[in-house]
């Protein structure tokens, strides 16, 4: 988990310093670059947003199953429990 967020953060410092440096070299006016450097500050701002969103509710999902898989194994122990005592019980009254 921990190389992936590494792999996407720098993922998204490349396409930023990429779009920087072209925008810089383009042949435009200083206010046309501001502005497409702020537009990209944006969607960059956005799809970073998007990541995030959709990194917590992969990890609220993963959550969900954890707490399932903790509830299933739970009974299983108080059947298996239970199972014994009476067990135990039998063989100790005969």
């Amino acid at each position: 988990m921990n190389n992936s967020k590494n792999i996407f953060g720098t993922l998204l410092l490349g396409v930023a310093v990429g779009v920087a440096i072209g925008i810089l070299v383009a042949p435009d006016k200083g206010s046309e670059t501001r502005k497409k450097l702020m537009s990209g500050a944006q969607d960059l701002a956005d799809q970073l947003n998007d990541a995030v969103s959709e990194s917590a509710g992969k990890i609220n999902d993963l959550k969900e199953m954890a707490q399932d898989r903790m509830d299933s194994l739970k009974e299983q122990a108080l059947a298996y429990s239970e199972r014994t005592q009476k067990s135990m019980s039998n063989n100790i009254n005969v």
